[in-house]
């Protein structure tokens, strides 16, 4: 399964920030994300619902997104768990850190 440069980024930061457990190992869950109809949302906007029934998610930008928003009345039908992802990590060590 191919990364995209959104989703990568958004796995990048999952690594940095998950907790290890108690053998070391962090874990991530990835996710498909179904977007449906898609509306765009300002940066620091204080919505938090769609503005009408036509739209499932929001983004920055839909011809260049950076970010979505997936809102809470579709996010058990439009967000599917994937697989779950466990790796021991030397993310926190200087010079380890790659980003594309």
């Amino acid at each position: 399964m191919p990364f995209d440069d959104l989703s990568f980024c958004g796995f990048v930061f999952s690594a940095k920030f998950a907790e290890a457990d108690d053998n070391g190992e962090k874990h991530i869950i990835l996710c498909r994300v179904i977007l449906g109809n898609v509306e765009t949302v300002v940066a620091g906007s204080q919505q938090y619902y769609p503005s009408s029934i036509d739209f499932d998610t929001g983004t920055d930008d839909p011809k260049n997104p950076k970010w979505y928003v997936v809102w809470s009345s579709v996010m058990n039908r439009h967000i599917i768990p994937e697989c779950v992802v466990s790796f021991k990590s030397s993310i926190n060590v200087p010079g380890t850190f790659w980003f594309p």
